[in-house]
């Protein structure tokens, strides 16, 4: 796991100088066009109304843990008090310096097999806990393609856009997971197949692949089995996700914009897709032009230090925080005292998830 903390290490620079480089050009931009009363929108924002926002995007991470420590409670890794909440704020820090934010999960594995977990056993907890997410936007991103075009009137065709990639690269991760957990074996013949230079090199690749497919499997099997923990795991899934987009609402009240809570809830949806879109770390870029293409028509004379502030609240506290929560969880170090096998199986496994 060491040469994985020099990964997170080398990417965490790149992350945050990239994210400053938009953000400063969101601000030349903002000042060109909106002159000194740009900084004004700035001045009368309610200081009150920002610690709220970073109150609710601090909320949306507890119920995100308190989800994380039910689906592992479920499939026997108990999780006590901040614990969840710890590993979700790690993970977030992990996912702020990748592209797609597929670092997290390989963060919470290592977390969880630190806390005496096998490779497959975590896994398992966070294939479950992540494919709630990704059913949810997905059943998300087909409404909004459906509403948006009505609310956006003209400039609807360039949402859906928006939503139509997002939503299609969410379908493809959720058939690859399914396929995954449908048919280990077939899964297994295709690596074999098509990936004859893995082949060589780790000749038993596809097989230890369809072991934990089918590992992964069973566990999801028990979680989907027992539906008083399936409704309160999605129950769970619905209060983080409104609470997050609460923080989009709140912002845009404190800029003198008070938008009705349904139409920001799908614009935060859809900005949630495109920022998962793996091509910047922690969707930068993407996410602050999403959020002025979609609000602008929504809010005619909205600054565009929105969505500076906006990733400030949000994907600047995941950095900083998730940073600090990470390295004094020393989430990055290998587990002590699992060594042989097993630990060479807990590399595998993270690299499995990492790349999920």
């Amino acid at each position: 796991m060491r040469p994985a903390r020099g990964r997170y290490a080398r990417l965490a620079p790149w992350a945050i100088g990239f994210s400053l480089l938009v953000l400063v050009v969101f601000v030349v931009v903002a000042r060109i066009r909106g002159g000194a009363a740009a900084w004004d929108d700035l001045r009368r924002l309610d200081l009150r109304l920002l610690a709220g926002a970073l109150a609710f995007h601090v909320a949306a991470h507890v119920l995100w843990g308190a989800r994380l420590s039910l689906i592992a409670g479920g499939l026997g890794v108990p999780l006590q008090g901040r614990t969840g909440w710890r590993f979700v704020t790690a993970g977030v820090f992990g996912g702020a310096v990748t592209p797609g934010r597929v670092g997290g999960e390989a963060i919470k594995l290592g977390l969880l097999m630190r806390r005496g977990a096998p490779a497959t056993q975590a896994s398992r907890v966070l294939v479950a806990d992540r494919s709630l997410d990704l059913s949810f936007f997905l059943v998300v991103g087909i409404v909004a393609a459906a509403v948006l075009p009505t609310l956006f009137g003209a400039a609807g065709g360039e949402a859906t856009r928006y939503v139509v990639l997002g939503s299609a690269i969410l379908a493809a991760f959720l058939l690859l997971l399914g396929l995954m957990l449908a048919s280990p074996r077939m899964l297994g013949r295709a690596l074999h197949r098509f990936g004859r230079p893995l082949h060589r090199r780790w000749p038993d690749r596809g097989k230890r692949i369809e072991r934990f497919a089918r590992e992964v499997r069973g566990g999801l099997a028990t979680v989907y089995r027992r539906p008083g923990l399936l409704v309160a795991a999605i129950a769970l899934t619905l209060l983080n996700w409104l609470a997050e987009y609460v923080v989009l609402w709140t912002l845009l009240r404190g800029f003198g914009h008070p938008l009705p809570y349904p139409e920001v809830f799908l614009i935060g949806a859809v900005l949630t897709i495109v920022s998962n879109i793996p091509v910047t770390p922690g969707g930068s870029g993407l996410a602050e032009t999403a959020a002025a293409a979609l609000l602008l028509p929504l809010a005619p004379g909205l600054t565009l230090l929105f969505p500076v502030v906006w990733r400030i609240v949000t994907y600047w506290y995941d950095l900083v925080v998730g940073g600090v929560v990470a390295l004094a969880s020393a989430a990055l170090k290998p587990p002590r005292g699992e060594g042989g096998a097993g630990g060479e199986t807990a590399m595998q496994a993270s690299r499995s998830v990492h790349k999920r």
